[in-house]
């Protein structure tokens, strides 16, 4: 019964060998093949290829059919290598990206000035005089774009800017540098980051920025992440003033404690920023170019 089906068949089978993909077996050989050779056999050596439909008594017959495609997995798929090619070109792309034209759009107070914005927003929260502005100021690479000061509370106002181009319609992504929260901050500003954080459905992602030279969260650090946490927003961190900073690790290690009760709208890694070393700020702007949608992560 075996040599009248492969004599139907070409003289070549394409049939997976154990341990490998495919191998070729000519059919000459398996019609000599002794009569011990069963397609029993044949089904449990080579796999799912045989497959044996029993009939009538106790012969059976064997239908060549090809296992069913697995959907392919194109994580699986890409290799090490690739994996680093692609986060470099990425790199080089974020990079490039943050070269483009930015424009200062306005200072807001409330949510009403600024519902004709409508591009994917990030936002930057933090204590006073962490450092939100400078960040902003090294991210975009226009030291006079953005108004820094060593003195607490410079910032009295919600600042919008837009990168990809100086009008915001066709920018791709809005940065929001928000008021600082604690020591010379106006208590009215807490009401207007709620509202914020609740209502506007542009914020695609919250960055909160913690002084490493501190080395630790203070209450209103802590505040602030219950916010978030009571409005499920996930957020990340950065570690600002790294270059003061000779143990960023152990920085990390404890901020990294304090943080586990937020673990589920806390997303690693860290983020070590300075003013100094602006080779940092590769990584942070291409996750702010992920979270808006401008770049697909594929690495």
């Amino acid at each position: 019964m075996l040599r009248q089906l492969l004599q139907q068949f070409r003289p070549i089978l394409w049939l997976p060998k154990p341990g490998h993909s495919t191998t070729l077996i000519r059919t000459s050989f398996l019609a000599n093949a002794p009569s011990a050779l069963t397609t029993r056999t044949l089904a449990s050596v080579h796999g799912p290829l045989y497959q044996t439909r029993p009939k009538s008594g106790n012969s059976a017959s064997v239908s060549l059919k090809p296992p069913a495609e697995q959907p392919r997995d194109p994580e699986r798929d890409l290799t090490e290598k690739q994996r680093i090619r692609n986060k470099q070109r990425a790199l080089l792309f974020a990079q490039k990206a943050f070269q483009k034209p930015a424009n200062f759009l306005l200072s807001a107070t409330s949510l009403n000035q600024v519902q004709h914005l409508h591009m994917p927003e990030v936002v930057f929260l933090g204590r006073s005089n962490v450092g939100k502005s400078t960040l902003i100021q090294t991210l975009l690479g226009r030291p006079k774009l953005v108004k820094t000061s060593k003195k607490p509370g410079h910032t009295s106002f919600m600042n919008f800017f837009c990168l990809g181009a100086t009008i915001p319609s066709t920018s791709f992504l809005t940065l929001v540098d928000m008021p600082g929260y604690g020591y010379r901050s106006r208590s009215d500003w807490g009401q207007f980051i709620i509202e914020y954080l609740a209502k506007r459905k542009q914020l695609k992602m919250v960055y909160i920025l913690i002084d490493a030279n501190v080395g630790e969260l203070k209450s209103t650090d802590l505040s602030m992440l219950d916010l978030l946490k009571a409005h499920r927003k996930p957020f990340r961190v950065v570690l600002t003033k790294t270059d003061k900073v000779q143990d960023i690790s152990a920085v990390q290690d404890v901020v990294g404690s304090a943080l586990e009760p937020y673990l589920p709208y806390f997303t690693p890694p860290f983020f070590p920023v300075s003013k100094v070393h602006k080779y940092e700020m590769a990584e942070l702007r291409l996750d702010i170019l992920v979270r808006c949608g401008v770049v697909v992560e594929n690495w």
